[in-house]
């Protein structure tokens, strides 16, 4: 065996070993359009929502998420480069639930497949935090047949 097909291999090999180990690591949008738009949730660590969404729309700084079940947060480090994060609270009180009224940190960042990642981290007020992780897809906006 020559020197020059196993340089070859080696190469390829490497070639194949960066994109699968790139491939893993999360993609952080950088430009605000990555985000904007409908989200819908394809899982969370808090229970099963299928009707739960979420809508990311510009605002003079920077913008806002806005979700169908009762939170909403500033993101003004959308367009960074970084993970969307910010600041928000939850006002749902139509129904009374150990979130109601609560403030949060969140962050999203879009992992690579076409998912949407979100970390939020709620004030318990009692000292302690609570951890709400979810996935998002894009809404389909299509027309029907």
């Amino acid at each position: 065996m020559s020197a020059k097909p196993l340089l070859m291999r080696l190469r390829i090999g490497g070639l194949a070993t960066t994109l699968a180990v790139t491939a893993g690591l999360p993609v952080h949008a950088a430009e605000m359009a990555d985000f904007l738009g409908v989200w819908e949730q394809v899982g969370t660590n808090a229970g099963p929502c299928p009707t739960c969404q979420i809508e990311f729309q510009k605002t003079p700084q920077g913008a806002v998420v806005i979700a169908n079940n009762g939170w909403r947060a500033d993101l003004p480090t959308l367009d960074t480069g970084g993970p969307a994060s910010g600041i928000g609270r939850w006002r749902d009180e139509r129904v009374a639930t150990w979130v109601s009224g609560r403030s949060f940190s969140v962050s999203f960042y879009l992992d690579g497949s076409g998912l949407l990642a979100m970390t939020m981290t709620v004030d318990t007020s009692s000292g302690r935090q609570s951890v709400v992780r979810g996935s998002y897809r894009r809404a389909w906006q299509g027309m029907s047949a």
